[in-house]
């Protein structure tokens, strides 16, 4: 609660009176609270380098933001084979459980910006969403069965997951132009293989250019 008091003359002339109010400003503190995890998560992501380390950085960040034990997250390739991932990091040899991959493979069909809450195992719950709504990749937060997961919960993780989606469209698409950039320049390279005789050097363009080479 935040309280301010004022004073002021008393209708009958006689004295002051003295008015106290309260206001409660725990909607501001929460929203203040939300903005400055998701200015942290951002800079997390904004340091990660390829696109499974973003998605332990943002595992790992979810995690500590909704005070979880466990956040795993799948990224399905071209073949239907998902690479799963996640916070704490998995021991090698060790995969997700059975109820987990259930989640995430049910999560990732729905809508971009969906968030569920669906049952795990031992009574525990989990928190899940789609990250591209393309069924590509997903999201799930485990929690115990003593531990109900509140709106408030639920607001921030929608919040994260939302930002995070949207920072691997732009690595998606940035790994795409570069996988293009790439096998055109190496479409326009000297073959590895020369007759005998012949050698081949690549150097970057010098100034003005600074591309290709």
């Amino acid at each position: 609660l935040a309280c301010s008091s004022a004073s002021l003359p008393s209708p009958d002339g006689r004295g002051r009176l003295f008015v106290g109010t309260a206001r409660d400003v725990t909607a501001d503190r929460v929203a203040g609270q939300r903005e400055a995890t998701l200015a942290g998560f951002a800079a997390a992501l904004a340091a990660a380098g390829e696109i499974s380390e973003m998605l332990t950085t943002a595992a790992r960040e979810i995690a500590a933001a909704v005070h979880t034990s466990q956040v795993t997250t799948a990224l399905w390739s071209s073949n239907g084979n998902p690479a799963i991932t996640g916070w704490p990091r998995l021991a090698p040899g060790q995969g997700a459980s059975a109820a987990v991959l259930e989640v995430l493979d049910a999560i990732r069909y729905e809508p971009a910006a969906t968030v569920a809450v669906l049952p795990g195992e031992e009574g525990t719950c989990l928190l899940a969403a789609p990250l591209d709504g393309t069924g590509s990749s997903a999201i799930a937060a485990q929690f115990p069965a003593d531990r109900p997961v509140t709106a408030e919960v639920r607001e921030l993780f929608s919040i994260l997951t939302s930002h995070l989606a949207q920072v691997l469209a732009k690595a998606r698409d940035y790994e795409q132009a570069r996988a293009v950039a790439l096998t055109l320049q190496h479409a326009i390279l000297a073959p590895t293989e020369l007759p005998h005789g012949f050698a081949a050097r690549y150097t970057p363009a010098v100034p003005p250019l600074e591309v290709g080479g």
